[in-house]
């Protein structure tokens, strides 16, 4: 739903929220960058209301539950499948033009 000049519509609300979001986030302790890419990443996916963010939140909140569990799986087990995700993360690296400093 994004414009040829990247924008989209109601962009103004989507950012107040972000800027809110960073002020918040930022008082207990957490990146600034971080709400800024997940909220990008949830627009560029086509989440554009609110709801998002509330599914985010729930799942999150149920996350919790689940920690123990996670916990005990030992980390030689999870090793391999952190190698697979960044490999796949560095994928996009290749789109890069690293000639252009705008764009790099």
């Amino acid at each position: 739903y994004m414009k040829e000049d990247g924008d989209f519509p109601r962009s103004r609300a989507a950012f107040s929220a972000d800027a809110i979001a960073t002020m918040i986030g930022s008082v207990i302790g957490l990146s600034p960058v971080t709400s800024y890419i997940e909220s990008a990443a949830g627009v560029e996916a086509g989440g554009r209301t609110g709801l998002t963010a509330v599914f985010v939140g729930v799942y999150f909140a149920l996350s919790v539950f689940f920690a123990p569990i996670f916990a005990s799986i030992p980390p030689w087990a999870t090793g391999s499948a952190l190698i697979v995700v960044g490999a796949l993360m560095c994928r996009g690296l290749a789109d890069i033009k690293w000639k252009r400093v705008d764009h790099a």
